[in-house]
């Protein structure tokens, strides 16, 4: 779909077939639009052509395109092996998972229950 995006601009976006992405699936709705890895935000001159591409990618696509697929169909992003938040860190090394508090922002539980692994 091409659609009027923010301060002169356009948005391209892909849309999956139902079931053929293990991210959309798992994410089921929630994902905010800056993190949607299917689209892709244009300035408003690329607007024809982006057209173009959008009538390009309809035409190779069969007639089964809008049926849910019976597999993923794309890959599964790797998951993370760290993170961060406001009260602490965890990370996973391929054995166990340890969290390591930050005094400035974990509870004075979390802090007196020490790092974990």
């Amino acid at each position: 779909t091409l659609t009027p995006g923010k301060r002169d601009t356009v948005v391209l976006r892909v849309v999956p077939r139902p079931g053929a992405d293990p991210l959309l699936e798992a994410a089921a709705g929630q994902l905010k639009e800056g993190c949607d890895p299917y689209r892709l935000v244009l300035p408003a001159e690329r607007e024809l052509l982006a057209e173009y591409y959008a009538d390009e990618l309809r035409s190779c696509l069969g007639p089964a395109s809008d049926e849910p697929a019976d597999r993923f169909m794309v890959a599964a992003p790797e998951a993370p092996m760290q993170f961060k938040a406001y009260d602490g860190r965890a990370a996973f090394d391929g054995e166990r998972v340890s969290f390591r508090w930050f005094w400035t922002g974990a509870s004075s539980a979390k802090w007196k229950a020490g790092d974990q692994t």
